[in-house]
């Protein structure tokens, strides 16, 4: 008989590999995510897709997570992979669009495509928010324990492309 894998719920995990302000940012990111009928799906060891409609934006991961990803003891992230409405945030209520200084925190975190063995090897280039860049990750916005800016960031663009899929229909 198969070992039956576990799969933890991320409040599950948070509690017990994180605190301080990283504990208290992601349950915060977490009950936004609730609020907002984000699902987080088990995706693997640590690390919870982000789910709207069926279609994946990205994943929240914790410490003990896939070595790849970095994360030290104390530590989580938020990267997103869906980047189809990157490219033109005027076509959402200006309640979704980001601020200057939120897009420069999308901009100055990007990710580059460092040539893993995955899905974006060897990147691709990539126009966000107006802005051109060439070898981009395909989890290309990715923070490790946001502070209050940059977790308001994420959550902007939590709700940019949960817009975006409600009023594109797809």
């Amino acid at each position: 008989m198969a070992n039956k894998i576990t799969k933890p719920k991320l409040e599950d995990v948070i509690n017990e590999v994180l605190t301080g302000d990283a504990y208290n940012n992601a349950l915060d990111f977490v009950m936004f995510l609730r609020e907002n009928k984000i699902t987080t799906p088990w995706s693997a060891t640590n690390s919870w897709k982000l789910r709207f409609k069926g279609k994946n934006i990205g994943f929240i991961s914790t410490f003990g997570t896939a070595p790849y990803r970095g994360l030290a003891e104390n530590s989580w992230h938020i990267c997103f992979t869906d980047s189809t409405f990157v490219d033109n945030d005027t076509v959402c209520d200006r309640q979704y669009a980001l601020t200057e200084k939120q897009k420069n925190i999308v901009w100055d975190t990007l990710r580059n495509c460092q040539k893993c063995p995955y899905l974006c090897n060897p990147g691709k280039p990539m126009t966000i928010f107006g802005k051109e860049f060439d070898s981009v990750c395909h989890q290309w916005f990715s923070l490790v324990n946001p502070d209050a800016d940059a977790l308001e960031s994420a959550k902007k663009m939590v709700l940019l492309c949960k817009n975006t899929y409600e009023i594109s229909g797809r």
